[in-house]
Formats: structure tokens, sequence, C-alpha cells
């Protein structure tokens, strides 16, 4: 949790950010459950996690994301041009960050709340919560390699607006350790020249992967944090 659109809006509401705000289920969640529901997702991450979950979940929304945008924009008969921002919690936090190094959509703010690392860090999730071990395929290793934001650094960095990225991890995330995005943001920092205005690294004391289930404080402080990095970006309505 939050697994689904209507829990992250509750969590993340962001009615103090002058903005369009968008909750979007990830491919295979909440109201993309699968046929089968979570007993198929559970019978799909037995067979190949790599193939058959992470893919699907992160490479599909980044690769979704340009058309989300189109949809938007015809619907709200706004041209955005490069006032997107993104948010993305876990798995959204590696598609995130794979949007941002493939640069198909000109994003201008992102924060990405304990997120994993590329399919690696989502693999050692994978073993560590169900101490089995996962057996690489050719096709899982291309999929690590595009989906690994430390290897695609400069790209992300490069990307066509230098996105402002805020990076927020919990000290006591059991799931995915902090220290994966203490290795995204050293991998940017050369890129950024260390602009704590532009790119920031939050670790949170007492706080673990599902964030939602931590203390009242824990999370306003998320809150906090979110609604302040977006306010200074984004242009009053």
């Amino acid at each position: 949790p939050p697994g689904d659109k209507q829990s992250l809006m509750a969590a993340l509401p962001l009615d103090d950010v002058p903005a369009a705000k968008v909750y979007l289920d990830l491919p295979l969640f909440g109201e993309r459950l699968p046929q089968g529901g979570l007993t198929e997702l559970a019978n799909r991450q037995r067979r190949d996690y790599g193939l058959e979950v992470f893919a699907p979940v992160v490479t599909g929304a980044a690769d979704e994301l340009p058309e989300v945008i189109k949809a938007l924009q015809a619907r709200l008969g706004t041209d955005w041009g490069d006032e997107v921002s993104l948010f993305g919690f876990s798995a959204g936090g590696a598609a995130v960050l794979l949007a941002l190094a493939e640069n198909r959509v000109a994003v201008r703010d992102a924060i990405v709340l304990n997120a994993p690392n590329g399919l690696k860090g989502g693999v050692s999730a994978f073993e560590t919560a169900t101490s089995q071990d996962y057996v690489w395929s050719a096709q899982a290793k291309t999929i690590a390699d595009r989906t690994d934001a430390v290897r695609r650094a400069d790209e992300i960095a490069s990307a066509s607006l230098t996105p402002s990225l805020l990076l927020i991890h919990g000290k006591d995330d059991e799931m995915i350790p902090y220290e994966s995005s203490v290795l995204i943001h050293e991998s940017l920092t050369t890129y950024y020249r260390g602009s704590s205005a532009r790119l920031h690294l939050e670790l949170v004391d007492r706080l673990d992967h599902h964030w939602t289930d931590n203390s009242n404080a824990s999370v306003e402080l998320i809150r906090e944090q979110i609604s302040k990095w977006l306010r200074c970006r984004v242009a009053p309505q």
C-alpha cells in the first residue's frame, strides 16, 4: 500500500499544489489487475518475477506515458508543454526514473519514494521477501540494463529539461534498502553539480517501505516534502 490510484490519492492529495493532479493505476495494479486478480499476480511472480511482473509494470508504465500525456492534453484542452511533473512509489518510482532516462516526455520535476534501482533492486527485494533465488535470463538482463538508473544517470540528467529530482527513502525500508537511493543520488550528483535545489536525497528515520502504514508524523512529513518540492516549481494557475 498504497497499491492503487484511490489509495494514493487519499495518502497524497497535494491539495496545496496549484496544478491538475492525475492519479494512475500502474499496469497490473488496482483496476488493472489481470484476470484472476492477486492470485494470478502471485502466479506470475512465481513463474518469472522479472519478465511477468516487473517488466510489464515498470517498463509498461514508462512506455505508455507519452500516450497518457496526449490523452490528458486532449481531455483537458491544455498544451502542457514542459509542465509535467511525475511522482512514483516503489515500482512506480522505478518507472519514473526510466521515463526520465528515455526522455519521450519532457518532465520538469520528479519525485520518487522508496524506489529500487531498476530490475536488479527489484529482484533483490523479491529474493528477500520469498527466500527464493531468481534465475536470470538474457531477456531479464536486458531489462535490468534498461531500468538501471545508476547506469543511465547521464541520460536522466541530460533529459530535455534536466528535471529536478527529489529522492525520498525510508531508513527502515525492509524491502528496498535506502542505499538504493543513495547510489542513484551519488551517480547523479556529478551531472547536477551537487545542486540541492535541483537534486536532493531525503532519508527518513523510522520509515519502512509501505509508508502509509507508518506513524501519522512520518506520512505528514512526506506529504510536506513533496508538496514543498512541487510548489517551489509550479507557477500559480
